[in-house]
């Protein structure tokens, strides 16, 4: 199920770059494109949240979280088939994920790029947080480098890469808005009532995947925040530990959590699967963003007494 609708020039302008750009700059692309993945989105942040400042960290945040919901909303509205799905002389040069390329349960659909409304919502954020130029150069090209990316490889239309960079300018400054004039405490539920509207009508796991980690993430952050907050670590190797044992936490309780029930059921996409994968990805988020900060401060602590 899906529906193909596009302008000329966009097919136009896909087979052109295809054509013309030269083979290390496509390889480039492919490299960093993947700064738009959702991995790389919760290396940045953790990296934020954790080390270098808390605050800043939970606006990057819910900003990507916020981006990473939004576009799965639309997405299961507009149902498009990606590029090369449409037009045999559009290249797919680097699929969304491994397996069948023409399998829309596997490839899900292009409109709007989720790469770009991440990358926008991630970069996007760095770059109004920090008035620092090289920084801002920088996080600039990625954004831009990405969106050029997804549809030079086939896998998007440019007015899905134009799409989802507005969805994570939307986010930016909606979350920019919310954080001056209100509490997380009292804009968060607001969040996951409306957030919630997918359930009703969304069947990619996309969807499901990043209301988990919304939620998890608010839940966490307004606990770590009761409990008083992370403070920046005091040398270097205390904020690698605090990385590394972040990361570990969420790999360890979604692993654990996989391992009473099958492959097949995981992957099967029926509503309880999904609601699953929404609770797995709640519960190993809130253990890393909200109980975990507090029991690193209390072991940091006492080895520095």
């Amino acid at each position: 199920m899906g529906s193909a609708f596009y302008f000329d020039w966009e097919v136009k302008l896909i087979e052109t770059v295809q054509a013309l750009f030269p083979e290390w700059f496509i390889k480039f692309l492919k490299i960093i494109t993947e700064c738009g993945d959702i991995a790389v989105a919760v290396g940045v942040i953790g990296l934020m949240y954790w080390c270098i400042d808390c605050k800043k960290g939970r606006k990057v945040a819910l900003t990507a979280v916020m981006a990473m919901t939004t576009f799965p909303l639309i997405k299961n509205i507009f149902l498009r088939i990606r590029p090369y799905m449409a037009h045999d002389t559009v290249k797919c040069l680097k699929p969304v994920t491994e397996g069948d390329i023409y399998s829309l349960k596997i490839q899900g659909y292009s409109f709007p790029s989720g790469h770009s409304a991440i990358s926008m919502s991630l970069f996007g954020s760095l770059f109004k947080e920090y008035a620092i130029k090289a920084l801002r150069i920088v996080v600039a090209l990625i954004v831009l480098f990405v969106g050029i990316s997804r549809f030079t490889v086939g896998v998007h239309y440019p007015t899905d890469v134009l799409a989802g960079w507005s969805i994570g300018l939307v986010s930016i400054f909606v979350v920019d808005y919310l954080e001056k004039h209100f509490k997380p405490k009292f804009y968060y539920p607001v969040i996951w009532i409306i957030m919630a509207a997918g359930m009703l009508y969304c069947h990619t796991d996309d969807y499901f995947t990043a209301y988990g980690a919304l939620f998890g993430f608010t839940i966490g952050d307004l606990v770590n925040e009761r409990l008083g907050g992370f403070e920046k670590p005091k040398k270097f190797w205390w904020g690698l530990l605090r990385i590394l044992g972040g990361v570990g936490i969420y790999f360890a309780i979604s692993t654990l959590m996989k391992m009473p029930l099958s492959e097949e059921f995981l992957e099967s996409g029926t509503f309880a699967a999904n609601i699953y994968r929404t609770l797995r990805y709640a519960l190993s988020i809130f253990a890393s963003f909200g109980p975990y900060p507090q029991l690193f401060n209390r072991i940091e602590g006492r080895v520095n007494r």
